[in-house]
């Protein structure tokens, strides 16, 4: 069901560039959820470039979000929900300016997968996931004050866990 639903989108954004004078959405997407395939987890561009990805992150700063991601791949199949949340959290932490930090009023984890419906965790639902990362070296410090929108999503392959996690301390853009 979930890829009947990216295709019918995935029509309606190609026919927006195929017809003079019309763009795409113009909007970069990631888009999550499971079926009985599996997990699934769709990027889009603004250009309308749509890419199924394994780990991804979009926003201000998040190609080092997309860095570490990547370099933890291979411990994501034998994760447990708590530790996929772990590494979104310290993806996410690690982009922030040394002087900014995560809380439970600026980050919301949502997951859905094989047997979980998707569950959204906010305020005191996250404080425990930021109290496990609290001890944990920042392996890298950005500078500058203003923190962006960003969205980090990936999912463990065998657990068939999708992990959505987002952080921002100004709102994300109205549509």
């Amino acid at each position: 069901y979930f890829v009947q639903i990216l295709t019918k989108f995935f029509a309606e954004l190609q026919a927006n560039t195929q017809i003079y004078g019309r763009r795409p959405f113009g909007v970069g997407l990631i888009i999550a959820g499971y079926d009985e395939r599996g997990t699934h987890i769709v990027k889009t561009d603004p250009s309308a470039e749509v890419v199924e990805t394994l780990a991804s992150s979009i926003g201000a700063r998040s190609q080092s979000a997309r860095t570490y991601l990547e370099r933890n791949l291979d411990h994501f199949p034998a994760a447990s929900l708590e530790q996929l949340v772990e590494f979104a959290l310290l993806a996410l932490r690690d982009t922030l300016p040394a002087e900014d930090s995560l809380s439970k009023k600026n980050t919301t984890i949502a997951v859905v997968g094989k047997g979980m419906p998707f569950k959204v965790m906010e305020d005191d639902d996250v404080q425990p996931f930021l109290d496990r990362i609290a001890g944990v070296p920042r392996t890298g410090q950005q500078s500058g004050s203003e923190i962006e929108f960003i969205q980090i999503l990936y999912y463990g392959y065998e657990s068939d866990k999708l992990i959505f996690q987002q952080q921002a301390t100004t709102e994300p853009m109205q549509l």
